[in-house]
This record gives C-alpha cells, sequence and structure tokens, in this order.
C-alpha cells in the first residue's frame, strides 16, 4: 500500500512538475515579448524597434562574421513581429543593411559542426542546419520535437549529438542522419550545457535542481545540487572545471562541476523578469566571467571567475543587453534591446565597434 502510494505521489508531482514547465514557458516567451518592447519605447519611438536576441561567430573568430538573431516590431509593438537571421561582418563601418538568411523561422541559434554553417531551432520545432558558403541553399532539416517552439539548441563537442530544448522536454539527435536519441519529459529542464570534454550535459531544473544527464543515453548520472530558488541560467569555463550558476534570488554562483563545492557566490543587481537574469559567459581563458550589469541592465558586468571581484563595469548599450560573449580574453561581444550589437575592449572599458543592426528592407 506504501509503494502504490508512494507511486501515486510521485506520478503527480512530475504532473505538475511538466504543467509548470509548460506554464513558465508560455510566460517566459509572453514576458521577453512584452517586457522587450516596453523596455524600449521610452523617448522618441522609430519607425521600427529592433531588438537584437543572439549573435554567434560564423566560422573563425579571425574573420570576424556573425549570424545575429532579432526581433523586430512597428512603432508601437502591435504588428509585423516577427524573428530574423542574418549574417554580418562586425568590422562594418556603415550601418548596413542585412542580408536575410535562408527562409525559416528562427527561435534560437548555435554554431554548427563546420565553418560557415549554424543549427537553427524553429518556431515549429523544427532542428535546421544552414550553410551559408554555398550561396542561397535553404536550410536543411535534421528533425523536429512535437511540443514546441525549440528555445534552445547546443552541440557536443564531438559534433554528433545535437541537444534540443522544449517548453516540455529536454530531446538528443544524432547529427549525421537526424535520428532521435532520447526524449525527457521528466526534468522540466529550464536550460542546459553540455560538458567540454565529455559526453554529458548539465541540466537545470523547474524544481530547483542541478543534474548531470548521458547525451548517449538521457539517462541522469548524478545530482550536482539543489537550491531553495530556481537556477535561470548556466554556463561552463571552456575546460568544463567551473560552473557558473545565475540563481532568481540576484545570486551569482561559482561552482566547481566536477565535485559540485561551491567556489564563491555574489549577490547581483539584476532584472529577472528579462534575458539578463540568464546571461553568463567565459573568457577563452576562463579567468573571466560577463553577466549583466545594472538592475537597469543595460551594461555589462566583467567578474574574476577564480576570486568572484568585480572587475570592471561596461556601459553603452541604451536598452536592455540581452547577451555577450568573449571573442578573446580582452574582446566582448554584446548585443541588445537597442538593436546594436557592440565589441568591447574588456581592459579600457571603450566600445570598438557598433553595429546597427536594421529590419529587413527598412
Amino acid at each position: 500500500m506504501t509503494a502504490t502510494c508512494s507511486k501515486v505521489g510521485r506520478t503527480w508531482i512530475l504532473a505538475l512538475v511538466t504543467c509548470a514547465g509548460a506554464s513558465l514557458a508560455a510566460v517566459c516567451a509572453f514576458t521577453l515579448v512584452v517586457g522587450t518592447i516596453f523596455w524600449s519605447l521610452d523617448g522618441v519611438q522609430p519607425t521600427h524597434f529592433v531588438s537584437v536576441l543572439q549573435s554567434i561567430p560564423v566560422g573563425d573568430e579571425i574573420d570576424r562574421v556573425v549570424a545575429t538573431l532579432y526581433w523586430t516590431f512597428d512603432h508601437a509593438g502591435t504588428s509585423g513581429c516577427r524573428q530574423h537571421l542574418a549574417v554580418h561582418s562586425l568590422d562594418s563601418l556603415a550601418d548596413a543593411r542585412l542580408v536575410v538568411a535562408a527562409d525559416c523561422n528562427p527561435h534560437s541559434i548555435t554554431a554548427g559542426p563546420a565553418r560557415n554553417q549554424i543549427l537553427v531551432g524553429t518556431w515549429e520545432g523544427e532542428i535546421q542546419l544552414i550553410d551559408f558558403s554555398g550561396g542561397e541553399a535553404g536550410p536543411q532539416t535534421i528533425g523536429r520535437q512535437t511540443d514546441g517552439a525549440v528555445s534552445a539548441l547546443s552541440l557536443s563537442e564531438d559534433r554528433q549529438v545535437i541537444v534540443s530544448q522544449g517548453p516540455y522536454a529536454l530531446h538528443a539527435w544524432r547529427l549525421g542522419d537526424g535520428t532521435r536519441l532520447w526524449s525527457r519529459h521528466d526534468l522540466g529542464a529550464y536550460c542546459h550545457v553540455q560538458l567540454p570534454g565529455s559526453r554529458t550535459a548539465i541540466v537545470a531544473t523547474l524544481d530547483n535542481h542541478l543534474f548531470e544527464i548521458d547525451l548517449a543515453t538521457g539517462e541522469t548520472l548524478r545530482t550536482l545540487a539543489h537550491y531553495h530558488s530556481p537556477v535561470l541560467g548556466t554556463a561552463l569555463s571552456p575546460d568544463g572545471g567551473k560552473l557558473a550558476v545565475l540563481r532568481s534570488d540576484s545570486k551569482l554562483m561559482m561552482l566547481d562541476s566536477r565535485s559540485g563545492t561551491q567556489l564563491w557566490e555574489r549577490q547581483i543587481r539584476r532584472n529577472d523578469r528579462t534575458a539578463p537574469g540568464r546571461m553568463a559567459a567565459f573568457s577563452p581563458c576562463g579567468t573571466m566571467l560577463v553577466t549583466s550589469g545594472s538592475l537597469e541592465c543595460t551594461s555589462l558586468s566583467v567578474w574574476n571567475a577564480e576570486t568572484g571581484q568585480l572587475v570592471s563595469e561596461l556601459h553603452g548599450h541604451e536598452k536592455v543587453v540581452q547577451g555577450a560573449s568573449f571573442v578573446t580574453s580582452n574582446e566582448l561581444r554584446s548585443w541588445a534591446a537597442d538593436g546594436t550589437v557592440r565589441v568591447w575592449n574588456v581592459g579600457t572599458g571603450v566600445v570598438q565597434q557598433v553595429n546597427q543592426i536594421l529590419p529587413p528592407n527598412a
């Protein structure tokens, strides 16, 4: 009788977590769209509003060519709302109009398996491969998850396994032939990162756990941590040894990813209602970490990843910063709801380049 009650209890909890996952995904999507609009509609309203969501290198960093995913709205935020994907050079001194990539309905992007390739997750749940070196070639569909839009994508270090995240489940695909390797509907995954040098990933769940899972089977290998508040974002150092954790109680934590031991913790100023509440990235050497800065989320904070000491604050974006990544240990790229991609000198805090993203056919 006890075993039966326990099984019923677990089933009820799983159903609750799944429903919570669906609700949280819907709330996050609504908050992202509505919040981005209201963060931006101050002062003089432009004809079209552009918000940059992601910007990743295409090919070698030395080429300084990036793929950029961005929202466009009309001045009132009521029509023409959609996402676009484009490729452009960071070295362009002019605010050039960007060439919209092959026909797709993008929702998330990540680096592809080869130079000039990216992986795209669509609103319809498709995982697509786009090769920008082949002219106007259309996207190649690798697989499709059935639980909604692809909110995040990652590719294993050996370039064999793609992990896609939806509102209800986490999925893994074999890149070569698009075979679905596994799906986990029981995790309530909120975000995930893949461990370099291994075939595992760390998943943050809606019930405040950090799990390590096997990429080949989806099996849970261990529990890394359990908190009293949700984990909003994670980032792994290039060597996989350190794990940065952003929690909803405005805590920034650094863990030893192998043992789960906490290395340091800081209380930071951050608005959790927007993308900056989930944004963190390591420098290539793993000694620095960048997160959003001020409560208004228009600046960037650079941290010493070893000690947790705040190194500098970078100011220049006019709207909410959506994300950032290091190009080199002394150069940082960031993107924001002001429609720009900026390149910074981390040492001096000076903006070296500003690329204004324009709406298609603007």
